[in-house]
């Protein structure tokens, strides 16, 4: 069984046993269960236990606002540092974190400017099927150069046939 099936049986439990009567859970509740189910995900992903500061040979590195709101939380946007390496996008609170907050895998997204987003250097990722994600640069010059790094990074491998 998979660590992502566990942590759905996991959220599964817990919602059943919010009670008799209660269809939801009290928001405390739901909460809670979101929580635990990120931990749990957060254990699934050994890409996330990897230290920013031990990431070597990386591709592209720097600040970038990232829109949230996923499941519980709000759509804000939080200042996260970002590590572009091997077609994966890391995201931290800071550069000196030990675990990634989340990762992006890239091959397959389109990344093109965001005009939806009325912040100045913003930017997305698109992939039907999958989450979009929305960010925004400090400067014009960074807004480019990530859009350029992270294009780069979204080709999907294909094998070549040889005649």
């Amino acid at each position: 069984m998979c660590a992502s099936t566990d942590a759905a049986m996991v959220s599964t439990q817990k919602v059943g046993d919010l009670g008799e009567g209660s269809k939801h859970g009290s928001v405390d509740q739901i909460q809670t269960l979101h929580t635990e189910s990120k931990k749990l995900n957060k254990k699934a992903n050994p890409s996330l236990k990897t230290p920013c500061f031990q990431i070597k040979d990386m591709k592209h590195e720097g600040w970038l606002t990232k829109q949230g709101g996923s499941g519980f939380t709000p759509k804000n946007w939080r200042r996260r540092w970002m590590v572009l390496k091997d077609k994966k996008l890391y995201y931290y609170k800071t550069a000196f974190d030990v675990s990634a907050m989340g990762v992006i895998d890239l091959p397959g997204y389109v990344i093109e400017d965001c005009l939806v987003v009325r912040k100045p250097n913003a930017f997305q990722a698109i992939r039907p099927g999958f989450r979009t994600y929305y960010f925004y640069a400090d400067t014009s010059e960074e807004m480019i150069r990530w859009i350029q790094v992270l294009r780069e990074s979204t080709t999907l491998e294909t094998d070549t046939i040889r005649s």
